[in-house]
């Protein structure tokens, strides 16, 4: 009985050193993305960090998805998600339109999906930012703030 717990015990601590080996054996790929300046300036302010440099995990896939964390800290906290497959061929012969042949995305494909998905939120959020400055710049109080308590009938 010890002896298999110990086997059970060497197996996992192998599995998880041959993970993070082969973790760090990945390229590492670090791309550049345009954001509207007045947008960075607006993120930057409002996020007190000195620079927009978002970090990105490896880009991992199941059998349908492809997927990776986005993070920086007061800037951005979501996840990365593509689909796996793109339908090259379509048949269009009946009233509904179907997929006969599709293809796995490339490397380039994912890593290009993930700087545009980053680009476009950034400058979403930059604009957002932008846009509730100049409310809260323009607006009054009406009503001061409370607490609603819930009861039951």
């Amino acid at each position: 009985m010890k002896k298999s717990i110990l086997i059970i015990g060497m197996v996992f601590t192998l599995l998880l050193v041959g993970g993070v080996i082969a973790q760090s054996l990945l390229p590492r790929q670090d791309s550049q993305i345009d954001i509207i300046p007045e947008y960075e300036q607006a993120i930057l302010q409002k996020s007190g960090a000195n620079s927009i440099s978002v970090e990105v995990s490896n880009i991992i896939c199941d059998n349908t998805y492809c997927f990776a964390k986005v993070y920086q800290r007061g800037v951005i906290n979501t996840e990365f998600r593509t689909d796996r497959y793109f339908c090259i061929e379509y048949d269009d012969s009946d009233d509904e339109i179907i997929c006969i042949y599709w293809e796995e995305k490339t490397n380039k494909e994912l890593y290009d999906a993930r700087d545009s998905f980053v680009e476009y939120k950034l400058n979403v959020f930059g604009n957002a930012t932008i846009q509730r400055n100049e409310r809260d710049a323009s607006s009054e109080e009406k009503v001061g703030a409370g607490t609603i308590t819930v009861t039951t009938k």
